[in-house]
């Protein structure tokens, strides 16, 4: 499996589409959204907003080198100031799982920390997101 990035209108703003073989039914890999939005979190609300499209799930907030710092959703950067920085607005402390992980991985770590989202990551960038139903 392999990511594939394709850059969006604003700048530190990417979406980062899962691509790649199957994975087996116990595999959190086969609940993976088709794509995440990952978002600098160096970038303003506004820069932020101009990528978003139909994009329901939640963002994945990345230092530079795309390592989850924390998750934001839709409508808190539509209700954002134009200026506030992702970073200062995303829930920190979002758990994420490696990649190879189960689906009862990702459950139990949704259950226990109150997360409907969990970022998978490989060698500690973000690869996919599951969201849990």
């Amino acid at each position: 499996a392999h990511v594939s990035i394709r850059p969006t209108p604003g700048a530190g703003v990417v979406i980062c589409r899962h691509v790649g073989e199957s994975a087996g039914p116990d595999d959190a890999a086969s609940l993976l959204e088709p794509s995440v939005l990952c978002i600098d979190g160096g970038v303003t609300a506004a820069a932020a907003r101009e990528a978003l499209t139909s994009e329901r799930a939640p963002a994945v907030v990345v230092d530079g080198d795309g390592h989850p710092l924390g998750m934001i959703s839709v409508e808190e950067l539509r209700q954002a100031a134009p200026a506030a920085r992702v970073i200062d607005l995303a829930r920190r402390g979002v758990a994420s799982l490696l990649e190879g992980g189960s689906v009862s991985d990702a459950q139990g770590l949704g259950r226990k920390l109150g997360q409907a989202a969990i970022p998978v990551v490989r060698r500690g960038r973000v690869l996919g997101l599951v969201l849990l139903r």
